[in-house]
C-alpha cells in the first residue's frame, strides 16, 4: 500500500516536470519566433523610378514597419527592364535575397515557370472585390494564384487640349486619324506623335494594343494584320511624326518631354501622370482611349504583388497589407492609376484627369500571358525599332512584320 503511495507521487512529480519543461520550451520558441520577426527584414524589389511613386510605397512600408510586431522593410528601387535579372541573381547567389517583388502581370507566368514565385492564398471575398476578374488572369497558373493586384495601369492617348483646338484638330479614335492628326500638328513645327521605344516591354505592349485592336491576337498571328501594324510604325518615321530618339526614350522621358510641350499627342501609361503633376504644364492636357481600328484600345496592364519561394516570415502578412482596399486605394490615387477594387473610379489629380475615359475600367480586356515573355519581347521590340530607325518601302517592312511573326511563333510554340 505505501508502495503504491509512493508511486503515485512519483508519478505525479514526473507528470508535474514533464508540464513544466514542456510550458518552459513552448514559451521558449514563441519567444525566439517573436524576436526572429521582429528582427527580419523584409526585403522587396520595385520597378518605380517616379519620386511620387517611391514616395507613397516609402510612406506604406514605414506606416506598416512603426508597428513592433511587425519586421522591417526594405525596398530596392530597379528599371523594369532589370527586375527580373536583379531577382533571378538575388536567388543564385543567396546574398540579399529578395522576399517581395511588384512587378508588371506581363512578366508574372515566365517567373512563375522559372520557379521564382510562391503560391499565395486568395479568399473569396477578396477575389469577388477586384474590379474585373481579368485582372485575376496573369496571376492565375494551374488553378493557384502566385501573386494580388495592386494597380491598374493601361495605356491612353495624352494630348495637349490647347494644341490641338488652336489648329482645330480632333482627339483622334482610330489609327488613321492618329496619323492624320499628326500630320496636321506637324505644320507647327512640334513633335506630333510621342513613343516610348527604348525598353523592349514597352514597346511590344504599345504594339500588342495596336495589333490585338486591329482585330488579330498571338494565338492566329494574321500576317495581313501584322503587316498592317508595322506600317503604322513605319508611317511614323517616314513621316516624321515622332521622334528620330524614340527607340532611345523611356516612358519617363517621353512623359517629360510631353510635360515640357515639345509633344502634342503621346501613347503612354496612366501611371505617368504623376510625372506631369510634377512637372506642373503649362497648358491643359487631355487623356482619351487609345486610338484602334476594330476592337477597343484598353488592356489591363498594372502592377502585381507577388512573394518569392525564398521569402521569410512575415511576408504574406506584408503582401496583404499592400494590396488590402484601403492600402490600394491610396497607391493608386498618389501614382494616378485606376483603382483595383469595386465601387472606385480615378480621382482628379491636379490638371490631369480622364474627361472622357470615365469608361475605359467597362471596356478594358486582358490578353494572354506567356511564359516566354521575354523572348517576345525581344523579338518584337527588334523588329518594331528596325523599322522606327529606317525609313523603308512598304515592302520591306513586310519583310520585317514577316521575319518578326516567325520568330514570335516559334516562341509561343516552346511554351510548356
Amino acid at each position: 500500500m505505501r508502495f503504491k503511495k509512493i508511486l503515485h507521487i512519483l508519478v505525479a512529480i514526473t507528470l508535474v516536470v514533464l508540464i513544466v519543461l514542456y510550458t518552459a520550451f513552448f514559451a521558449s520558441n514563441e519567444q525566439e519566433t517573436t524576436e526572429e520577426e521582429k528582427s527580419q527584414v523584409i526585403r522587396v524589389l520595385a520597378p518605380y523610378q517616379a519620386k511620387l511613386h517611391q514616395q507613397i510605397l516609402n510612406t506604406v512600408a514605414a506606416e506598416y514597419s512603426r508597428d513592433e510586431s511587425h519586421p522591417q522593410i526594405e525596398i530596392t528601387y530597379v528599371p523594369k527592364e532589370n527586375l527580373e535579372k536583379e531577382l533571378s541573381l538575388r536567388t543564385m547567389t543567396g546574398e540579399n535575397q529578395i522576399d517581395l517583388v511588384i512587378c508588371e502581370n506581363t512578366m508574372v507566368q515566365e517567373m512563375i515557370q522559372k520557379g521564382l514565385l510562391k503560391e499565395v492564398p486568395v479568399s473569396r471575398e477578396m477575389k469577388e472585390g477586384i474590379v474585373d476578374d481579368k485582372l485575376w488572369q496573369a496571376l492565375e497558373h494551374d488553378g493557384k494564384y502566385y501573386g494580388y493586384p495592386l494597380t491598374c495601369d493601361p495605356y491612353v492617348l495624352y494630348y495637349n487640349v490647347d494644341m490641338l483646338k488652336e489648329r482645330n484638330v480632333e482627339v483622334p479614335t482610330s489609327w488613321n486619324e492618329l496619323i492624320r492628326a499628326g500630320y496636321q500638328v506637324k505644320k507647327s513645327g512640334l513633335q506630333s506623335i510621342g513613343i516610348a521605344a527604348k525598353r523592349e516591354a514597352e514597346i511590344t505592349n504599345l504594339y500588342w494594343i495596336m495589333m490585338y485592336s486591329s482585330g488579330d491576337n498571338l494565338n492566329t498571328v494574321n500576317q495581313e494584320l501584322w503587316e498592317k501594324c508595322f506600317q503604322n510604325f513605319g508611317e511614323l518615321s517616314k513621316g516624321e511624326l515622332t521622334s528620330s530618339h524614340a527607340t532611345n526614350l523611356t516612358q519617363e522621358d517621353l512623359a517629360q518631354e510631353f510635360a515640357k510641350g515639345r509633344v502634342t499627342m503621346m501613347i503612354n501609361q496612366m501611371s505617368v501622370t504623376s510625372i506631369l503633376k510634377s512637372n506642373q504644364t503649362n497648358f491643359t492636357v487631355g487623356m482619351a482611349e487609345v486610338p484602334y481600328d476594330n476592337a477597343g484600345g484598353t488592356f489591363w496592364f498594372g502592377d502585381e504583388v507577388c512573394i518569392t519561394k525564398e521569402a521569410g516570415t512575415g511576408t504574406l502578412a506584408f503582401a496583404q497589407y499592400l494590396t488590402k482596399q484601403d492600402t490600394s486605394e491610396r497607391i493608386n490615387d498618389a501614382m494616378g492609376t485606376l483603382q483595383v477594387y469595386s465601387g472606385n473610379s480615378y480621382k482628379e489629380n491636379g490638371k490631369i484627369y480622364m474627361e472622357g475615359t470615365s469608361g475605359l475600367p467597362a471596356k478594358a480586356r486582358a490578353m494572354v500571358y506567356y511564359h516566354s515573355w521575354s523572348d517576345i519581347c525581344k523579338n518584337v521590340a527588334d523588329g518594331v525599332s528596325e523599322v522606327l530607325n529606317n525609313r523603308m518601302s512598304t515592302a520591306s517592312q513586310a519583310k520585317v512584320a514577316e521575319n518578326t511573326r516567325d520568330q514570335v511563333r516559334v516562341s509561343i510554340m516552346s511554351e510548356p
